[in-house]
């Protein structure tokens, strides 16, 4: 999964949305990757620009028993702060912290249950990115949870219209 989101993000990056994204934003300087663009930003420019550059195509991993995209929240969530961190993060701490998050979001996206016509998509996978990135910084249990509190504080669901037609033209029953 992980190396077929890398690729799909390297191909999404080479539309011109997100070359249209990169430039308009112009993305400051800092310690995480853009994919496909040869430059850096700060972690949350990074994660935002490279989970839009994998989702833009459609290709990007979708599980339904996650009820979702959620590798696209926890991976650029995980690689930035790794990339960021002031200690050295191993491999096998990345990819820990990687499984741990994605398991997160998964089990919460098994869990939801919503009414049709919402977007199901990814939202919880920022509980996902949460932990991932709680992990990667070394928290404390207490932390974690609040971080996972927090994010899941912050979800929205959206009628698809939304995502279909980019405005909110009824709400579903």
């Amino acid at each position: 999964m992980l190396l077929d989101l890398l690729g799909v993000t390297l191909a999404g990056s080479n539309t011109r949305e997100i070359h249209d994204l990169v430039q308009a934003w112009e993305p400051w300087e800092g310690p995480a990757v853009v994919i496909g663009h040869g430059r850096n930003t700060d972690v949350d420019t990074s994660a935002l620009i490279n989970a839009a550059s994998a989702c833009c195509l459609e290709l990007d991993e979708g599980n339904k028993y996650a009820g979702g995209h959620p590798a696209a929240h926890v991976i650029f969530a995980a690689l930035g702060t790794a990339q960021s961190s002031a200690q050295p993060i191993s491999g096998h701490q990345l990819l820990a912290a990687i499984t741990v998050g994605y398991e997160i979001a998964a089990r919460f996206g098994a869990a939801t249950t919503l009414k049709k016509g919402w977007h199901p998509h990814g939202h919880w996978g920022a509980t996902g990115a949460a932990s991932s990135v709680a992990l990667l910084k070394n928290l404390d249990r207490k932390d974690i949870a609040a971080a996972i509190d927090t994010t899941a504080g912050l979800m929205q669901t959206t009628p698809w219209p939304l995502v279909t037609e980019g405005a909110f033209p009824y709400l579903p029953d």
